[in-house]
């Protein structure tokens, strides 16, 4: 009898074992949040390693806009050690938790989720939920994490095949600028070697990153005079004395440099390195604002018991929830432990591997981080040599400045570079609004370019930026017509209005009738010369072999054009289609209408702003 009991006993913990390996729940409601979730989230655990020691557990929400066409970001959060339950609950994830206000969740206005899938994951074990079965699981490295970070993603593809097509970019923050770089290369080297899964990986995604583990915490000083935290006579004492090295100083053999130095920690030991507008963050006594506080409020949330059982949580296999395990986490000079190795000193020499792929990155940071400066960032992008796309020019949310950024290109490379006006470390957390409308207007670019090169149109698109700087033009509510503006422009400025008129058949949005004045403009003997022309077209219908893709095009001739820049507004309700617009040799405009962009969310796009600005020059 008792043989008998131990035997059944056995076959419980394997079966417990196999179903734990691939198990994953879809979340319907959490304590803190009236009602059911107005979102798709998934939780579960991923396998890690031959027989699978390790158990990473991960957050997955589907995008609210259009899951199926959207892009897939994998996220690794900073640390190493820091849970994937902040990001989600504090800086990009659909629903925050207020710390003031018992512990309820609210939705976030400014979620990525509304315009991205996106994976959150517990990772390496010893992180959130995530654990290990034997001793040498919970042992890891950057070049460990970067390895299961990859396996994570494949087995985790591997069951949810229909995001395979989707547009792919890993994400992370601060220390995660070590290994994001490593863990994009592998997967574009998997790719060329031909390993299964294949992904679309399109690039990568970097707030406030560490690159460098001298350069970047050297770049501090000069950050600190820039923000008016040293004076003039302390930083040349350094910039003079100490060789261009200002975190490794031997007091004994450089005694002026010593001396500047301290001088240098003096002004700086009570600043907040997360935002240094901010109060300074005792840990005995953390003000209320402090960032401490909400990491305190998200470690009482996640160990309530009612919410580990509304995640699926496996009981008994970690202690006391963190939202950080210090264990692991990096600061500056800190020596490897037993349990974590932190042996990728620099991820530069990655990102300059990455310039030879058909890659896209975005690179981002708030300009009140004390942590990782932009002033670091900055020096490693310029060692990258790249030629300037687009120059340093603000970028705007609301009509106000949210930032600056700039775009660098070499082939098939691209960089946008950015720093947040006023943020602080997770840009996301202080300036939630205009990181949002940074990395949406980043990620929905390259999704409509991804996306006509995938169904084999013309692949180079003009330029295209949102924008609020024309007069918002006329809706007629009740209707399905749109009106925007046309500007050609030599020397002059010339407007002429646009009407699109556009019916819906069979789900799929037909252009169906379009006639306007359009004016071109020649330049000759310096005097610019404006001629208006009529344009119209009729409709030319192909129909791909891809499932679910219905292109519509028409072609439209402009004539009496022969060198002018040109300016297209469109606008429209929901349920207008976006067009793209392209120029070919004989000066034929054609128009393309995309069933898999008609969705637009008021939400995203305003309805008392232009939606689109095209400029075109032929």
């Amino acid at each position: 009898m008792m043989r008998y009991f131990v035997f059944l006993l056995i076959v419980q913990i394997q079966s417990c074992l196999q179903i734990a390996s691939s198990s994953k729940s879809t979340i319907k409601t959490l304590p803190g949040y009236h009602g059911d979730l107005p979102f798709k989230l998934e939780t579960g655990y991923v396998g890690i390693g031959e027989k699978e020691d390790v158990q990473l557990f991960y957050y997955f929400v589907e995008s609210t806009r259009n899951p199926e066409e959207d892009p897939l970001v994998y996220h690794i959060c900073g640390g190493p050690g820091a849970s994937g339950l902040l990001p989600l609950l504090e800086q990009t994830g659909p629903v925050n938790l207020n710390y003031i206000d018992n512990l309820t969740l609210t939705m976030n206005p400014d979620a990525w989720t509304q315009v991205a899938n996106i994976i959150y994951v517990d990772i390496p074990a010893g992180t959130g939920f995530s654990y290990a079965k034997t001793k040498e699981g919970w042992i890891s490295s950057d070049t460990i994490l970067a390895a299961q970070a990859n396996e994570f993603l494949k087995k985790f593809l591997r069951d949810h095949p229909k995001f395979l097509r989707n547009p792919l970019y890993v994400s992370g923050i601060s220390y995660t600028g070590i290994v994001i770089p490593k863990i994009t290369l592998e997967l574009y080297e998997g790719n060329e070697r031909g390993d299964q899964p294949t992904f679309n990986i399109q690039g990568y995604i970097i707030c406030s990153p560490l690159t460098d583990k001298f350069k970047d915490f050297n770049s501090r000083l000069e950050y600190a005079y820039r923000m008016g935290l040293i004076s003039d006579d302390i930083h040349k004492s350094a910039i003079d004395n100490c060789d261009g090295n200002y975190v490794d100083i031997d007091d004994s053999a450089n005694a002026i440099c010593a001396n500047s130095l301290r001088r240098y920690e003096e002004c700086i030991s009570h600043i907040n390195f997360e935002n240094i507008l901010d109060p300074f963050c005792d840990d005995k006594d953390p003000k209320q604002d402090c960032e401490r506080v909400y990491r305190k409020a998200l470690d009482k949330w996640a160990n309530i018991n009612a919410v580990q059982k509304a995640l699926n949580v496996r009981q008994g296999m970690i202690g006391e929830w963190e939202t950080i395990n210090y264990t692991l986490h990096y600061q500056q000079d800190k020596n490897d432990t037993v349990y974590y190795s932190y042996d990728i000193f620099s991820s530069f020499s990655d990102h300059k591997k990455l310039l030879s792929k058909n890659c896209r990155a975005l690179i981002f940071s708030g300009d009140h981080d004390f942590t990782f400066p932009y002033v670091g960032v900055e020096q490693w992008i310029a060692l990258l040599n790249l030629d300037v796309e687009v120059p340093w020019k603000p970028f705007f949310v609301d009509d106000q400045v949210g930032g600056y950024e700039t775009k660098y290109a070499q082939n098939g490379y691209s960089l946008t570079y950015a720093t947040v006006k006023g943020a602080g470390h997770s840009v996301s957390i202080y300036k939630p609004k205009e990181s949002a409308a940074l990395v949406r207007g980043w990620l929905s670019s390259q999704t409509y370019l991804s996306k006509i090169q995938d169904i084999g149109l013309p692949n180079r698109l003009p330029p295209c930026i949102p924008s609020s700087s024309w007069t918002p033009p006329l809706y007629l509510a009740g209707t399905r017509e749109s009106h925007g503006s046309v500007r050609c422009s030599s020397k002059s400025v010339f407007k002429r209005e646009l009407t699109v008129a556009e019916e819906h058949e069979e789900d799929a949005v037909v252009v169906a009738e379009r006639k306007s004045r359009i004016c071109a403009s020649r330049n000759e003997e310096d005097d610019a010369v404006f001629a208006d022309g009529e344009v119209s077209g009729e409709n030319v219908v192909r129909n791909t072999e891809r499932e679910n893709d219905d292109e519509k095009k028409t072609a439209v001739q402009i004539s009496g054009a022969e060198r002018s820049t040109i300016e297209v507004q469109i606008s429209g309700v929901s349920t207008t289609s976006p067009m793209f617009f392209f120029f070919i040799p004989d000066f034929t405009f054609l128009i393309y209408s995309l069933h898999f962009i008609t969705h637009r969310s008021d939400e995203i796009y305003s309805k008392n702003e232009p939606q689109i600005r095209f400029e075109f020059n032929f």
